[in-house]
């Protein structure tokens, strides 16, 4: 009852078994679909069909979330039995309007379940990959030197470099023992001081060794060192 009053197409959904009876004699709502939302449902179909994108109709599959607008659909991988959805979603076009929005904005989205992905990579026999371990971490003082630390990050990842930094707004001590543990060879120190002179503090972590390095100097130097171009 709970459910015909809050959201109805919910009830499509049910794994109550009598319920499910019930279902198979009912009307289909594909029945009742205006021609409008028919014809994009072909033509969402005409395009799975054009890249050769398998696909199977089933009309009783409804999402959680009652903000959907048009097609719904599950991804679903057969090595996992009877637990086969990987990921599912849909077109929620009047989303932005409900958040305040004064123009509707198409939108398409979906959520998926990590476990599954992984379980289905098992399944298929593809091996997963190792997480690089970081050639540099880089240790943040102060939220000025985080929000420097957030930017450059990226800079440094296009260079082609592996780095990691703090997330917790960890003290100094306990960031460079992360950066211990995830094993990174160096370990860069940002703080008032390093953004004042616009040089970070560079720190070799098996030697201990300490540089000054410029900032538009980092993406290089770090490269050398960790090519092993460059000597400590």
């Amino acid at each position: 009852q709970r459910r015909l009053e809050r959201n109805p197409l919910r009830i499509l959904d049910t794994k109550i078994e009598h319920e499910q009876k019930i279902l198979r004699d009912a009307p289909q709502l594909i029945d009742f679909v205006d021609e409008e939302s028919l014809a994009h449902y072909d033509a969402v179909k005409g395009l799975l069909a054009d890249l050769g994108i398998q696909y199977e109709e089933d009309l009783q599959l409804v999402r959680g979330l009652d903000y959907y607008t048009e097609t719904t659909f599950e991804l679903e991988s057969p090595g996992l039995g009877a637990q086969s959805a990987l990921a599912g979603g849909g077109r929620y076009d009047r989303l932005a309007g409900v958040l305040g929005s004064d123009e509707p904005v198409p939108a398409v989205g979906f959520a998926a379940g990590m476990e599954r992905l992984f379980l289905a990579l098992d399944a298929a026999g593809v091996d997963r990959p190792d997480t690089p371990e970081p050639d540099v971490f880089i240790a943040a003082l102060g939220e000025e030197a985080e929000q420097w630390v957030f930017r450059t990050t990226q800079s440094l990842r296009d260079a082609g470099l592996h780095v990691a930094h703090d997330l917790m707004g960890r003290s100094l001590k306990a960031q460079m023992k992360e950066a211990n543990r995830q094993n990174a060879p160096y370990a860069m120190i940002i703080g008032s001081n390093e953004l004042e002179a616009e040089a970070a503090t560079v720190k070799e972590m098996e030697s201990g060794e300490q540089q000054e390095v410029d900032f538009d100097e980092l993406a290089e130097y770090l490269a050398r060192r960790v090519d092993g171009t460059e000597a400590g």
